[in-house]
Parts: structure tokens; sequence; C-alpha cells
């Protein structure tokens, strides 16, 4: 399969994965985990094709949303699969940093809402996770 095929095979399943745990009665570590994984692949192989287009870098972003989203969201449930809380964590926040590296002045107005929206998330899973002893309050606070 080539880079861009699976790529978009990648970014589709850790969407349809996120969806479908936030459609059930509770998110499942197991499919957060999963997602998280086809996110951050998506992410690699987007990252990786060169010379990157308009197309491509849309990709990229979407695929680093979903990353963020995935690993926040393991994070807040203490973890999964080969990520304890801590690295699901440090996973979401890494991948948000890359996504606002990208901003420039032609970033479209919705990839922006969706920045602010996963900081938000982040922040959200966090807490979450220190309330229920997946983290530690970090010293800075």
């Amino acid at each position: 399969m080539r880079g861009q095929q699976w790529g978009d095979m990648s970014l589709h399943c850790a969407e349809l994965l996120n969806k479908w745990a936030a459609a059930s009665t509770e998110y499942s570590r197991d499919l957060m985990h999963r997602a998280g994984d086809y996110a951050r692949e998506a992410a690699t192989v987007f990252a990786s094709i060169q010379p990157q287009t308009l197309s491509t870098l849309d990709n990229f972003a979407s695929a680093l949303y979903w990353m963020v989203l995935n690993f926040a969201t393991l994070c807040r449930l203490g973890g999964g699969g080969e990520y304890t809380a801590e690295q699901a964590c440090e996973m979401a926040v890494e991948a948000l940093s890359v996504a606002h590296s990208m901003v420039n002045e032609s970033t479209p107005p919705h990839r922006l809402a969706e920045l602010a929206f996963v900081e938000g998330i982040v922040c959200f899973c966090q807490a979450e996770a220190i309330a229920a002893g997946h983290l530690q309050v970090p010293d800075e606070l």
C-alpha cells in the first residue's frame, strides 16, 4: 500500500474508533489505544510525504487533531496498551504542539477552532486523570 493510501486508511480508522468509543456507554481503553496508534501512524505518514501539498498538510493537521483527542482520552482513562496515563498525556501534548507549529497566516479558521477545542480537551482530560489518581499534579501549578 502506498504512503498516501496508508495514511488515509490510518486517519479514517483513528476517527472511526474515536467516534465508536464516544457512542458507547463509556470509552474503552482498548479502542482509545488503537485509535491513538492509528492517528499517530497517519501523522507519521503525512509528515513524511514530500513534497508537502495542501492536501497532505490538511491530512496531517487532521491526523494531529485525532491524535490529540485519542491520546488525551486515553490519559483520562488511566492509560492503556503500552501507554501509561503520563505517556498518553505526553503524546497528546506533543501532537498539540506540532499542530500549533503549523499555524500561519493562511491557516483556515476551522483549524484554529479545532486547536482551541483540543486545547480544552487536553486540560479537561488532564484534570480528570488527576482527580482519578492517574496523574500527579504538575509542580508548575
